[in-house]
């Protein structure tokens, strides 16, 4: 039996573990074993204010992949993710995909690994998503979008179809992209925004339309 990983130490590692949890370990093939995170005893104090028994097992930096692991990233940010799932793996890391029972992934859609699927999260037809990509609660992807490596998509968010988001775009709860438009690399789009226009690389959009913020 392999042992599941969570890389982060936080609420986001807390709602992975409850998906995880809910698995039967010997369909999956793992079961989860505990946490990593740099912050290690400041995410040890906070598991256990939360009652959660599963142990931090060291930092992120100095964990040695072993042959009985796999991991999955709760980390939010998109280049702390991006950096923290690359050192592993180039460490010989493997990563699993943690999907919840409610969620749909259509038949022809095209995964990657490493991913986490939330409650009633929807991957629809012809669509892409890549590596280390979080959908939160009710985020959809519609018909023949490609979503990059290492995006962030938080609770109700809304990429409609056609849509690209590149590598490592952060998506704030309720924001929508509409219809063919690409969002850049490392672009943040806030929460409750209406995308109806291209967004640069590394920048924060807000607002109904969204528009650039300092």
């Amino acid at each position: 039996m392999r042992k599941l990983i969570f890389v982060g130490g936080g609420e986001f590692a807390r709602e992975m573990l409850w998906v995880a949890s809910s698995f039967d370990p010997t369909a999956a093939g793992w079961t989860p074993a505990g946490f990593i995170d740099d912050d290690v005893d400041g995410s040890r104090n906070h598991m256990r204010a939360k009652s959660i028994s599963l142990p931090v097992l060291g930092s992120i930096q100095d964990h040695q992949p072993k042959s009985d692991e796999v991991f999955i990233c709760a980390i939010g940010n998109t280049k702390a993710k991006l950096r923290c799932s690359d050192l592993l793996a180039q460490r010989g890391g493997t990563f699993i995909n943690v999907i919840h029972p409610t969620a749909h992934i259509a038949p022809d859609a095209k995964i990657g690994s490493g991913l986490f699927l939330f409650v009633h999260a929807l991957i629809s037809v012809g669509a892409t998503v890549g590596d280390h990509t979080s959908l939160n609660a009710n985020a959809s992807v519609g018909h023949d979008a490609a979503v990059a490596r290492g995006c962030t998509i938080s609770s109700y968010c809304d990429i409609t179809g056609n849509v690209r988001l590149e590598t490592g775009v952060f998506m704030g709860s309720h924001a929508s992209v509409l219809q063919g438009i690409t969002v850049g690399e490392f672009a943040t789009v806030g929460a409750g925004s209406v995308v109806i226009r291209k967004v640069p690389p590394g920048t924060s959009v807000m607002g109904v339309p969204a528009r650039a913020i300092l």
